[in-house]
């Protein structure tokens, strides 16, 4: 049996980029790790309603008959993508690298990614938090410390995010938000984890990697590769 691990702290954010259009489902390009977890996260999603049709033809014919009303009677016209924002923060002080090597993979994502013919699609995941199936709609970046040479070692970016197509992982996740399990159908593995931890972390048991073994027909499950996806279930009764 693998050993229990101990609890781990504060897990970091990430965006992980696909490579193409079928996002938790699909292949995973790149993962962009946030060595600093955002302090706010804004959702948003709106949705057109209109007069029905019954009240237009009131409006256009109004006489001593008409019904009156304090309010018409509305119609769904259709919903509207739903955008997130993100505040993140970088800072390679202690490494005295350019953090524009970070930036600028941001910076990217604004970019068509002719492979797929669309913008990159990503989506950001913190712990049991994921977003929708998204593409970059902008990115800010504000470099706020600099090397004696120029050379920018901290940085602020301000991300928003546009829902790209109809995200059943995300809907799955919205459906059902108190339930971890259900709602984390898929978990982007990160350098240096382990079945055990993973385990850990979904089901509060590091014994039940098997159960993940099993789930994804895993020979070896020590055998792990950052930005492997592995499908996770609930567990049997």
């Amino acid at each position: 049996m693998l050993p229990k691990p101990s609890p781990s702290g504060p897990q970091k954010a990430k965006i992980v980029v696909y490579r193409d259009r079928k996002g938790a489902e699909g292949q995973v390009k790149e993962t962009i790790e946030c060595k600093f977890n955002p302090s706010e996260i804004s959702f948003s999603k709106t949705a057109k309603w209109q007069a029905s049709g019954a009240d237009q033809a009131q409006g256009q014919n109004a006489g001593a008959t008409q019904k009156q009303k304090n309010l018409p009677s509305v119609e769904f016209g259709g919903g509207e993508a739903a955008s997130m924002k993100l505040d993140l923060f970088f800072d390679t002080t202690d490494t005295g690298k350019d953090v524009r090597k970070v930036t600028d993979k941001l910076v990217a994502l604004t970019l068509i990614d002719t492979t797929i013919k669309t913008p990159p699609l990503i989506r950001f995941i913190w712990g049991s938090l994921q977003s929708f199936l998204a593409y970059v709609t902008s990115v800010s970046v504000t470099f706020k410390m600099f090397l004696p040479n120029g050379t920018p070692v901290r940085a602020t970016v301000a991300l928003s995010l546009t829902q790209y197509g109809d995200d059943k992982v995300f809907q799955k996740q919205r459906q059902n938000p108190t339930s971890f399990s259900e709602a984390k159908k898929m978990w982007v593995v990160s350098e240096g984890e382990r079945l055990d931890w993973i385990a850990y972390q979904e089901y509060g048991d590091a014994a039940h990697w098997r159960h993940i073994a099993q789930t994804n027909n895993l020979s070896n499950p020590f055998d792990l590769r950052p930005g492997q996806i592995l499908k996770l279930t609930p567990l049997p009764e």
